[in-house]
């Protein structure tokens, strides 16, 4: 699942790249972000989200 990010207006016009990642990373529990660059520039910030199931009530100990 990727959430894309658009950059709002700002003074400049735009976020940095760099805030878009540092929003996103303080964002996720579990998962990743990924940069895309195109030359030499940032172009796309995704970000996916893992949900981690707890399995260990399910589990029965083994004798």
């Amino acid at each position: 699942m990727s959430n894309p990010t658009s950059p709002t207006a700002r003074a400049g016009g735009r976020h940095s790249w760099l805030e878009i990642v540092e929003s996103q990373v303080q964002a996720l529990k579990h998962g990743s972000v990924a940069i895309t660059v195109r030359d030499g520039r940032v172009i796309e910030v995704e970000t996916c989200v893992s949900v981690r199931l707890d399995t260990s009530s399910s589990r029965k100990p083994k004798n």
